[in-house]
């Protein structure tokens, strides 16, 4: 749950969060929801240690049908961030970590704006940069960052289901799409 993640403080592997993603929380045996869209929100200071595998991980994903926004916190790489992201309007540029926090409605926003045939319900995982080129307040930030952005949703079977992985040179999933309601997610 988001209360006890890590804050594992190492290198950025953005490729194998990506990667991850792709393979377990949205490949067979990760999805339990095959008729809604897939989300991947990523909170990133846009540093990563292999930039082309990073960007090869982001086109598998997006080719495998998940949609993918991206917050991006300091002074961060946009050509990279855009290369990840589905396409440059899923790009969100925050000079801080406070200024990331105003972001979560206008996120949410453009999560929904996503899944319209799908009456709005998607699979959404947040990827958090949890390397140690940010701050653990920073990482708080991101925490509270997801807190806030899932409060502008439902959350259960017919609603918005969540999972949260957080990275740094090993990408490690805190929860699943499994959890149903808001109280289980923040604890």
């Amino acid at each position: 749950t988001l209360l006890g993640a890590p804050f594992l403080k190492q290198s950025s592997g953005t490729d194998k969060a990506l990667r991850l993603a792709r393979q377990e929380s949205f490949g067979p045996s990760g999805r339990i929801r095959h008729d809604v869209k897939q989300m991947v929100v990523m909170v990133t200071e846009g540093r990563t240690a292999d930039e082309s595998k990073t960007i090869e991980e982001a086109d598998q994903l997006k080719s495998s049908g998940a949609g993918i926004i991206v917050a991006g916190v300091a002074s961060v790489n946009r050509s990279i961030l855009t290369a990840i992201a589905s396409d440059a309007t899923h790009v969100y540029i925050a000079d801080t970590y406070v200024e990331l926090l105003e972001l979560p409605t206008e996120i949410a926003q453009k999560t929904a704006e996503e899944a319209p045939q799908y009456r709005a319900r998607a699979d959404i995982l947040f990827i958090l940069d949890s390397s140690g080129s940010i701050s653990p307040a920073d990482y708080q930030k991101e925490l509270d960052f997801v807190i806030y952005l899932i409060n502008n949703f439902n959350i259960g079977l017919n609603y918005e289901l969540f999972s949260v992985m957080v990275f740094s040179n090993v990408p490690q999933m805190l929860f699943d799409f499994t959890l149903t309601n808001h109280d289980q997610v923040k604890r």
